[in-house]
């Protein structure tokens, strides 16, 4: 059997996972407001697909940034 600490500290590591890739797809939302010409050039259609595409990453990546804070007061540091 797995003890309780071995998944607490794996769960932790998912954790820690997670908010990298939130902060990763931040920042890619980020570069595309930044830089949507370059999106462009790189075969997004146009720009306003750009800014949609960005949108979706910068939103996508705070919902995940949010849900990993979430995850790891309420379930990590309560527990």
């Amino acid at each position: 059997m797995v003890s309780s600490e071995t998944l607490r500290r794996g769960a932790r590591m998912a954790v820690i996972l997670a908010g990298f890739v939130a902060g990763f797809l931040l920042m890619a939302g980020l570069y595309g407001f930044v830089f949507p010409e370059r999106l462009v050039e790189r075969g997004l259609g146009s720009v306003s697909t750009a800014y949609l595409v960005s949108a979706v990453l910068l939103v996508t990546g705070a919902v995940g940034m949010y849900l990993q804070r979430y995850v790891s007061q309420r379930f990590l540091e309560g527990a």
